[in-house]
């Protein structure tokens, strides 16, 4: 390796450290208004987009592309969820790698604050209580 694969191998982890260190939880809005017009329906939370899907046949694996419907009510009830059954601390939501690994998974999601987020669990816990009590009735 000579010396100028070394400096930009150097210049690179360094512009990556940035990088993440830069990561927010958030879109910017200004950031937001600079994309072009032909992006307009990419900040649309609940568009559906376009996914590879493996599907195996007779012959090996073969990929197609489907539809796939992003809905932020479903991840932030599914997120909710996963603080409750894992027992996740509510600022579980605001901790720097989760919302790098969020901005990976799916940057149209917003990511809510620890408040939100203890108030989806209520409401689940406050649906799942009547339910049960309309089980308890009618049994």
């Amino acid at each position: 390796m000579d010396i100028l694969q070394a400096e930009d191998i150097q210049t690179n982890e360094i512009r990556i450290a940035r990088n993440v260190e830069s990561v927010n939880c958030t879109a910017e809005p200004e950031l937001l208004a600079t994309l072009p017009s032909s992006m307009e329906g990419e900040n649309d939370v609940n568009a559906s987009t376009l996914q590879p899907l493996k599907k195996e046949d007779g012959k090996g694996t073969s990929s197609t592309r489907v539809t796939v419907h992003f809905d932020v009510d479903e991840c932030s009830r599914a997120l909710a969820r996963m603080i409750i059954v894992d027992e996740l601390p509510f600022k579980f939501v605001e901790g720097k790698e989760f919302c790098y690994f969020m901005s990976v998974v799916q940057p149209r999601f917003s990511i809510p604050s620890r408040i939100a987020a203890a108030r989806d669990c209520w409401d689940i816990l406050t649906d799942e209580k009547h339910k049960l009590r309309s089980m308890l009735r009618r049994g």
